[in-house]
């Protein structure tokens, strides 16, 4: 892995030619706006690129689509990154994609629907996201979908049930996040489900309770939660942990009124934080 440290290194004469690096870091340079694109591009054997700590970067070359042996592609602390670049899309042997947070990053483009190798997609602290792309139903390789911090991120696309590969899907505090799309109880591959911190929401979709393979469900700090779905159908779901959920406490306890629901659910724990 080469790592690019120095400014003098992007903007200061000539950059070395390698067209045989697999592995990219470039990584804290407070003062560079953007990316030498020509350079970038040339970079046909590459399959790692860690973009962090560029806090003054405002936007990602075009270029980066012409590298198309990247596996891994990491976008951190970006903190005036605004927008990524269509040509992402063209990343055909993409599996692994991080964005964390780029905390002026208000939307993904549509073409990530085109990565049809992905496996994983972690948004994390894009505090200014409000939607996700509707393409991204078209990822049928994905395995893992871990969205945290996204604040001002209200809703998820229902073309999220067309995942067929996702075995993990995290949702981890989203407070204007008010629903869930009943779309995903098509999430037929579905392992393990952990939603976490979304203070508004009110229920989870009745079609949950279709997840014929989920295993593990946790549900943490979700104040407002009034019911879960039906899972006694559930065969294989073997952990449930729910964490301050005060409104489905009492109807789950011994004696509840949707103890039924869980009863059969070899490890479960239902507490709250007083």
């Amino acid at each position: 892995m080469l790592n690019l440290e120095s400014i003098k290194m992007l903007s200061g004469g000539p950059l070395p030619v390698l067209p045989n690096l697999n592995g990219l870091s470039i990584n804290g340079i407070p003062e560079q706006t953007s990316l030498p694109g020509d350079w970038l591009g040339q970079l046909r054997a590459l399959q790692t690129l860690e973009i962090s700590y560029c806090p003054q970067l405002k936007s990602i070359p075009d270029e980066l689509g012409q590298l198309k042996a990247l596996q891994t592609l990491v976008i951190s602390r970006c903190l005036q990154l605004e927008s990524l670049p269509k040509e992402l899309g063209k990343l055909k042997a993409l599996q692994t994609l991080k964005i964390a947070h780029c905390l002026k990053l208000e939307s993904l483009p549509e073409e990530l629907g085109k990565l049809k190798a992905l496996q994983t997609l972690e948004i994390f602290g894009c505090r200014q996201l409000k939607s996700l792309p509707e393409k991204l139903g078209q990822h049928k390789a994905l395995q893992t979908l871990v969205i945290s911090i996204c604040q001002q991120l209200e809703s998820l696309p229902e073309e999220l049930g067309q995942l067929k590969a996702l075995q993990n899907l995290q949702i981890w505090y989203c407070p204007q996040l008010k629903s869930l799309p009943e779309e995903l109880g098509q999430l037929k591959a579905l392992q393990t489900m952990k939603i976490e911190r979304c203070p508004q929401l009110e229920s989870l979709p009745e079609e949950l309770g279709q997840l014929k393979v989920l295993q593990t469900l946790e549900i943490n700090d979700c104040p407002q939660l009034k019911s879960l779905p039906e899972l006694q159908h559930l065969t294989m779901l073997q952990r449930l942990k729910i964490i301050d959920c005060p409104l489905l406490k009492e109807g789950l306890q011994d004696g509840g009124e949707d103890r039924h629901k869980i009863a059969h659910i070899p490890n479960n724990t239902i507490y709250s934080f007083e």
